[in-house]
């Protein structure tokens, strides 16, 4: 055992070896169980490999390893000839083991076999591995250093081992072959990511997701200039973004979501020419350099959740590639950019929760590829531009809570697709329009506005209407129409605070509640104006205004 122990643990004396360590097992079973009878001389690198995957396999429990695949699973119960600590080449010993041309393992992926304990220090012996991947295991301790001595690994794969522990060692910056670096998901992995990252020069692909890095990004992170992905989304690191990540020209993919960072975006930013996804948040401050319209290869660009302030730069309309723009609570203020309508391949249009002011500009008609247009809760005035009715791809119009006022425009009946209508907490008038009725919407929210006239009764063929709000329109009149009281699918109305007449009990609409639709709320405002047995709240009844009824939808 002593003179093997000399070729596979030079630097160790075996009689200092606890007898039950992976080591010393691994030893004992390559001396005394092993048939593969290897020439300790001829045959060394063989026999080093083969007692580091041995002692990979004490080290991680492998006498009670879990498969992760049931078939992998018969073939550990059943075929002893070919499984690990068998009599053939190692080699063969597991599907995720793969040998080059020489013998020597290249591929090592644990994504079928759920590991346990920890990986071995001698992990590092397989120096021409091109390939780690561990999957889906509750190993614990920490990554080895001795990771570093695996100059031919391009790719290392860590995903959902959760109970592993950080840092990353700093000797990962020896393996200048890696082109892709991913932890992810490991909600006890803690530490920093080192600065001798700055070395791994063709890395293209850095994924530090959910887990709990911290500190600051290293400015060496601008060596990378191969760079295609970088995803630090879930962590806890901050600080600023290092201007030098203004040098990473081939990036395409940038996420920072979910951290602590603070600061300014660099202007530096406006180098990434070839970037087609920018996701930040949250903390970030200050405003939008006019620098990010040079990223005009961007489709995703989300800012939501920051501290961003100031105006939008006219310059965004130069990226006119961009599908969705994310700008949702913030506090930007000043006008929405006419510059906004230059983004026809945009899909979700998302500024609420701001200090938007000004008017809707019209070339917001432009964007005819629009499915989603959120404006609510900003100091947005004026009226509804026309427009609106050429986006006829779109699902969902919310201007809910803002200044806008005027007439609902009748080209509001163009937009085919839409579902969701809320332009609650406004100053609308004028009649509803009755081209509303020729809509396949769920929600009709219209509440606290200045609109007149009657509801007209197309409405009533929308049959597929879950909400109808119209409280708080004082000046509403009339009778609600038969045709809506007929509604099988609504489950929330709302008629409180208007100057509706008439009864409601009569209606099909009073049948549905408690139906196997979920009706579940009919409010409205008995002051003589309307009778409804059935309200599931009639103010006056109650004691007390409508107004002091507050229903969330």
């Amino acid at each position: 055992m002593e003179l093997l122990a000399t070729v596979v643990l030079p630097d160790v004396d075996v009689t200092d070896l606890n007898v039950t360590s992976p080591q010393y097992r691994s030893l004992e079973w390559l001396v005394y169980e092993d048939t593969r009878n290897l020439a300790i001389q001829e045959d060394a690198q063989e026999l080093i490999e083969r007692f580091s995957l041995v002692t990979l396999y004490y080290a991680t429990d492998g006498e009670n390893w879990i498969a992760n695949d049931p078939s992998l699973l018969y073939w550990m119960k059943n075929d002893t000839e070919y499984f690990w600590l068998s009599d053939s080449s190692h080699c063969d010993w597991y599907p995720g083991i793969v040998c080059d041309n020489n013998g020597r393992v290249a591929y090592l992926s644990f994504d079928l076999i759920s590991l346990m304990g920890t990986l071995p220090t001698e992990i590092g012996n397989l120096n021409r591995l091109v390939s780690l991947s561990v999957t889906n295991c509750p190993l614990e301790g920490s990554i080895p250093s001795e990771i570093g001595n695996l100059r031919q690994l391009t790719k290392i794969y860590l995903y959902s081992n959760y109970n592993l522990l950080g840092p990353i060692p700093s000797e990962l910056g020896y393996l200048e072959h890696l082109t892709r670096l991913s932890v992810v998901t490991h909600y006890n992995f803690r530490g920093t990511v080192p600065s001798e990252i700055g070395s791994l020069q063709q890395l293209t692909w850095l994924e530090l997701e959910h887990t709990k890095f911290s500190g600051t990004i290293p400015s060496e992170i601008g060596n990378l200039q191969e760079l295609r992905n970088v995803d630090l989304d879930y962590n806890n690191f901050s600080g600023t973004i290092p201007s030098e990540v203004g040098n990473m020209q081939q990036l395409s993919f940038l996420n920072l979501v979910d951290n602590n960072f603070s600061g300014t975006i660099p202007s530096e930013i406006g180098n990434l020419q070839q970037l087609t996804t920018l996701v930040l948040g949250e903390n970030f401050t200050s405003t939008i350099p006019s620098e990010i319209g040079k990223l005009q290869q961007l489709t995703r660009f989300h800012l939501q959740g920051n501290a961003f302030s100031g105006t939008v730069p006219s310059e965004i309309g130069y990226l006119q590639n961009l599908t969705s723009l994310f700008l949702q609570n913030n506090t930007f203020s000043g006008p929405i950019p006419s510059e906004i309508g230059n983004l026809q391949q945009l899909t979700r249009l998302y500024l609420f929760h701001n200090n938007f002011s000004g008017t809707i500009p019209s070339e917001i008609g432009n964007l005819q590829q629009l499915l989603s247009l959120e404006l609510f809760e900003n100091n947005l005035s004026g009226t509804m531009p026309s427009e609106i009715g050429n986006l006829q791809q779109l699902f969902t119009l919310n201007f809910f809570e803002n200044n806008l006022s005027g007439t609902i425009p009748n080209e509001i009946g163009s937009l085919q697709e839409l579902n969701f209508f809320d332009l609650g907490f406004n100053t609308f008038s004028g009649a509803i329009p009755s081209e509303i009725g020729n809509l396949p919407l769920f929600h009709i929210k219209l509440g606290d506005n200045n609109l007149s006239g009657n509801i007209p009764s197309e409405i009533g063929k929308l049959g597929f209407l879950e909400v109808l709000d119209l409280r708080g329109n004082i000046r509403l009149t009339g009778t609600v129409p038969v045709e809506v009281g007929r509604m099988e699918r609504i489950r929330e109305a709302y008629f409180q605070n208007t100057s509706l007449t008439g009864g409601l009990d009569d209606l099909a609409i009073c049948k549905n509640l408690d139906s196997s639709w979920g009706f579940n709320q009919l409010i409205a405002d008995c002051k003589g104006f309307i009778t409804c047995e059935c309200c599931t709240v009639c103010c006056d009844r109650e004691g007390g205004s409508c107004d002091d009824w507050i229903v969330h939808i």
